[in-house]
């Protein structure tokens, strides 16, 4: 991922209280989840699970391993 890209998401999770910077070694900033990152967690991942469940029943099996496979190709 680029910088340019990181840096807004890196942001907004910060201001949500999310994530906490900390110093690293020389000019790095290490990131971990805050307590609220953790709590949110368990919501999140039940969302995009629900996410992905639609999206599976609309294409099949065959269908979504397609679509993962191009969605693979993009990075």
């Amino acid at each position: 991922m680029e910088r340019s890209n990181l840096v807004p998401i890196v942001s907004r999770l910060t201001e949500r209280g999310w994530i906490e910077r900390k110093p690293g070694d020389g000019r790095t900033i290490r990131l971990s989840l805050s307590p609220d990152g953790i709590a949110a967690m368990p919501p999140i991942h039940a969302a995009s699970r629900a996410g992905e469940e639609v999206i599976f029943a609309a294409l099949g099996d065959a269908g979504y391993a397609e679509l993962l496979d191009r969605l693979r190709l993009i990075r």
